[in-house]
């Protein structure tokens, strides 16, 4: 299976955004959250690869979610 991501997010636009409204979490090269956002890029149960430099990472994320950057 392809899965072609959405939308890239915006910084500005999850960073101060509160959870009660914005459901869906934020997701990047760390291994917490950077904020949340009111709609997602992304699958639940995904395997993501992020990879910055020549360092990668590898999560399984089981929530829906959003992506900071989606190739």
């Amino acid at each position: 299976m392809v899965y072609k991501g959405g939308k890239r997010l915006i910084k500005n636009n999850y960073l101060n955004c509160q959870m009660k409204k914005n459901p869906y979490y934020v997701a990047s090269g760390g291994i917490e959250p950077l904020g949340h956002y009111h709609s997602h890029n992304s699958i639940k149960d995904a395997i993501t690869i992020v990879c910055a430099g020549s360092i990668g990472n590898v999560f399984f994320i089981k929530k829906t979610f959003g992506l900071v950057t989606v190739l």
